[in-house]
């Protein structure tokens, strides 16, 4: 409404950000099932109020790693490769390390559950009023 503030406003931007990441990571976990954890990192992981967002719609615990952690992923593969890990999960456990772990609010679930629901049948209306169609 016109009484919404801006710092209402940005927060809708950043929810809504939350709910299509949110889809992504629902169909990745059908494909592959439940990850063993997830790990953000990236100039991000700085604002509070967006990770503890992505926790909230995921209903998942989020580990924010070393800022360094980018980069990792070929190495861990190569240290696999040359048989200094057994396997990646070994070689991630070894390369990467978690700083801080951000917990969902549980009682915000049927919330975020609710608006997901209703967020994701409004992006499918507005995908029909979309004229470039991939």
């Amino acid at each position: 409404t016109i009484n919404h503030t801006r710092n209402e406003m940005f927060r809708s931007v950043l929810e809504g950000s939350g709910f299509a990441l949110c889809r992504v990571f629902n169909q990745v976990v059908e494909w592959l099932g439940e990850p063993v954890s997830i790990g953000m990192t990236g100039s991000g992981v700085k604002a509070h109020t967006w990770t503890q967002i992505i926790a909230d719609t995921l209903q998942r615990p989020l580990s924010v790693t070393d800022a360094s952690s980018e980069g990792r992923g070929a190495a861990m593969f190569c240290a696999v490769a040359l048989g200094l890990h057994k396997d990646i999960n070994e070689a991630a456990e070894a390369m990467i390390h978690t700083t801080r772990t951000i917990e969902p609010d549980r009682s915000l679930a049927s919330f975020y559950s609710d608006y997901l629901d209703e967020w994701a049948q409004l992006s499918l209306k507005m995908a029909e009023l979309d004229p470039v169609k991939t």
